[in-house]
């Protein structure tokens, strides 16, 4: 999702260069979306138990919740995590990252359609909240 989200940002980013207002929007929205619908399912990760270990890392000088599970890797901005911070005994030590592109080492070939139905299958979620992101959901 991380990859659909930078694209979309990337597209309201050209757009916003030719004035597309609206076309910013739309794009904005759908990056937020998927931003929002990570940091959602995280959430009930980490509630439910199912992460290996947390860390802290700063990303161009941002403080980033890192969520291991298995062999991937998570950052989600501390300053977007909504509610409470993590308990700091649950945190381990983590790294500063200068510059941050994300890894392509166990990106799946999976559609961004595929991923959206499997989480609202898997958590329960409406289909209709994603509205716009893929074929079937309306785009």
């Amino acid at each position: 999702m991380n990859d659909y989200a930078k694209n979309y940002d990337a597209k309201a980013e050209d757009a916003y260069h030719r004035q597309e207002t609206k076309t910013v929007r739309e794009n904005k929205w759908k990056k937020d979306l998927l931003y929002s619908l990570k940091r959602d399912v995280l959430k009930q990760l980490y509630t439910l138990g199912h992460y290996d270990r947390i860390e802290c890392h700063n990303i161009e000088g941002i403080q980033h919740y890192c969520f291991y599970i298995g062999s991937w890797s998570f950052h989600v901005p501390i300053n977007q995590w909504d509610g409470e911070q993590l308990p700091e005994t649950e945190i381990k030590s983590g790294e500063a990252i200068g510059e941050y592109g994300g890894s392509s080492k166990h990106q799946p070939d999976i559609s961004l359609e595929s991923a959206i139905l499997h989480l609202c299958r898997e958590f329960e979620y409406e289909l209709s909240e994603f509205v716009g992101l893929c074929s079937s959901t309306g785009n």
